[in-house]
């Protein structure tokens, strides 16, 4: 059904991503890593692929591509704080603790 979703609209990110949580149930990491892709490259405001995709890369230790994902994820849906905890933990790794701080203030605004 989803296949078929993306045959007839290669721009359907909600398609990519449910085929996405297919292939992470049986197992299947490459054709999951190939859908999240998928899913980012046809929209790239999708947060819960650009989470997902990072949390790939961050598994992959590909840091600098999981770095950018997270923060893509941010962008895209600022209201979710996991997304900033994550992003966060890299400044923090990278040592730039000022801007790990300012997204921990944003993930919990006063």
């Amino acid at each position: 059904m989803f296949q078929e979703a993306v045959k007839l609209n290669s721009g359907n990110d909600s398609a990519y991503y449910a085929m996405w949580n297919i292939y992470k149930q049986k197992g299947d990491q490459d054709q999951a890593y190939q859908m999240l892709q998928q899913a980012v490259m046809a929209n790239r405001k999708h947060a819960g692929a650009c989470y997902e995709l990072g949390k790939l890369y961050k598994e992959r230790l590909e840091h600098s591509d999981a770095q950018r994902l997270f923060a893509m994820a941010v962008e895209a849906d600022s209201q979710e704080p996991q997304l900033y905890y994550d992003l966060a933990a890299y400044y923090k790794e990278g040592g730039k603790l000022e801007q790990a701080a300012s997204l921990l203030t944003k993930a919990h605004p006063a």
